[in-house]
């Protein structure tokens, strides 16, 4: 039987639907931007006056293979330019094209996924000031993959150019972003799989504080206080928003089948496969009576 709903019966993290985005090909990158713009959205309904949040580029990058490395080789582009003629229209004329790309040049191999930044504007103008970024980790990102060197010197100049960035870290088969953080892949004790840090670098980043949270698997998504400029501040409820994101797109949906465990149930912890098959019976006695 297989037993679905369209809402997450989790309190927190699903970790049906979390297990399957981390396999490769599980479709992280889709979750990622929806998750993304639905945080941004939330944030700016709840901003004070004269902020906003956007979607924009992330400081992450993408990995398209297993290894973390691209297999792509460089080819020359075939390419054609036209220009129409001037005076007379004629059938050639109306239906030359500018340019011309073979297919494969227009992939954008490039593209890095989305983050949240929250703007002050000043003098009633727009972009205005960029105050604070939130980031949604993925896997390429993390230690070791390869793009992780990458993603900290981001976030260095980042933090350096006295932004406040609050990071998002739902993977739980991946070592911590920090190698001050217990690792939850290793065993190590006080670990969790998954944490947010709130990085505020202000007044400079010797004085400035990295906050640390962590949940379990069983534990509602916690409450986050996002720093803005100066004193302001504002809360942001990430369990809201993963809830609504789940319930959003049925393939989230789809993609849990609450009468079986998720898959690589091994790479959680003993204590934490007892707590999700405890919470699983709960549910399936709940909502799926026989």
């Amino acid at each position: 039987m297989v037993r679905r709903s369209a809402t997450n019966q989790f309190p927190g993290i699903n970790p049906h639907l979390n297990s399957f985005l981390q396999q490769s090909g599980g479709g992280w990158e889709a979750f990622h931007a929806d998750h993304i713009n639905e945080i941004a959205r939330t944030l700016d309904k709840n901003l004070p006056d004269n902020y906003y949040a956007v979607a924009e580029k992330s400081l992450q990058l993408i990995a398209y293979h297993d290894d973390f490395t691209s297999s792509r080789t460089a080819t020359i582009p075939d390419i054609s330019v036209y220009r129409t003629g001037i005076g007379a229209v004629s059938e050639a004329a109306v239906l030359a094209p500018l340019l011309t790309l073979a297919v494969e040049e227009t992939f954008d191999l490039e593209e890095t996924p989305l983050a949240v930044v929250i703007y002050r504007m000043t003098g009633g103008k727009v972009p205005g000031t960029p105050i604070t970024r939130l980031e949604l980790l993925s896997p390429a990102n993390k230690p070791p993959h390869t793009h992780y060197l990458h993603y900290l010197q981001k976030r260095q100049e980042t933090l350096q150019g006295g932004l406040k960035l609050v990071e998002i870290d739902y993977l739980h088969t991946t070592r911590p972003l920090l190698k001050k953080m217990p690792s939850y892949l290793n065993g190590d004790k006080s670990a969790f799989p998954y944490w947010i840090i709130v990085n505020d670098p202000t007044p400079n980043t010797k004085i400035g504080q990295s906050h640390i949270f962590g949940f379990g698997v069983d534990d509602a998504i916690p409450i986050i206080r996002v720093p803005l400029a100066h004193d302001d501040a504002v809360l942001l409820d990430l369990g809201q928003v993963y809830q609504q994101t789940f319930t959003a797109l049925k393939l989230w949906q789809q993609l849990v089948d609450y009468d079986e465990l998720p898959v690589e149930f091994d790479s959680y912890s003993a204590h934490d496969q007892g707590v999700i098959e405890q919470r699983l019976a709960a549910i399936r006695q709940s909502i799926f009576p026989h």
